[in-house]
C-alpha cells in the first residue's frame, strides 16, 4: 500500500507513519526561533535521524562533556543524533525525524540557550 503523507502541519511534533513497537517517523518543527529561547536539552535511550525538509533547523548538540555546539540542518541534509540536543528554526524550518518507537527521554536544563 502507498499512502501520501501530509507535510504541512504546524505543531511541534506530528507522527506521520510508524510500525508499532519498532519505529516512527514524524515532522518536527521546533517551537523556538532563537537559541536564547532554548532552556533544556533532551537525550533519548536511542538515536534519531534528522533530515532537513525546508528552511533551516539549527540543532544544539552536547556530548556528556564539553560545550554546546550548533549544527544547521538545511533541506536535503541528514544528521544522526545520539547525544543531548534541542533545536531552533528559521521561520519555515522543519525536519523529518526517524526514531525507535517508545524512546525514553532525559532532560538537562540550560539557561539562556546554553550561552555563558
Amino acid at each position: 500500500m502507498a499512502r501520501p503523507l501530509n507535510l504541512h502541519h504546524n505543531r511541534r511534533w506530528t507522527v506521520l507513519c510508524r510500525e508499532p513497537r519498532r519505529w516512527q517517523a514524524g515532522l518536527y518543527i521546533p517551537e523556538f526561533t532563537r537559541r536564547k529561547q532554548v532552556d533544556v536539552l533532551e537525550k533519548h535511550n536511542g538515536p534519531e535521524l534528522f533530515i532537513g525538509l525546508r528552511g533551516t533547523v539549527t540543532l544544539l548538540l552536547k556530548g556528556d562533556r564539553g560545550p554546546i555546539r550548533e549544527r544547521a540542518l538545511r533541506p536535503g541534509e541528514a544528521l544522526w543524533v545520539d547525544e543531548w540536543h534541542n533545536a531552533y528554526r528559521s521561520p519555515r524550518g522543519a525536519s523529518l525525524v526517524v526514531e525507535t518507537a517508545g524512546l525514553k527521554s532525559r532532560f538537562m536544563p540550560i539557561p539562556n540557550g546554553g550561552r555563558r
